[in-house]
């Protein structure tokens, strides 16, 4: 994501294609994460997590980066959940 300064936010967006002929249902599921907000609030934002993709579309994820300290540690892995409607 890149620098950010402190009180600031970056945003980043990724693509899910449905390749399939099939709706698809998904989830974003946190699997790890590094540091986090001293205030409690999500450093990762996914902007949807969870939502349905029609046959042969995509949906771009917005991902929003939120730190409230500084820190090289910050991080999350999240697995893509994908289910047949």
């Amino acid at each position: 994501m890149g620098g950010v300064l402190l009180g600031e936010y970056v945003e980043k967006s990724f693509t899910i294609q449905n390749l399939s002929n099939f709706q698809l249902s998904f989830k974003l599921i946190s699997k790890a994460k590094g540091i986090q907000n001293k205030l409690g609030s999500q450093v990762f934002s996914f902007i949807p997590s969870e939502g349905k993709i029609q046959a042969h579309k995509e949906l771009e994820v917005k991902v929003v980066f939120r730190p409230d300290r500084v820190s090289e540690s910050f991080y999350e892995v999240v697995r893509l959940f994908i289910i047949t409607l």
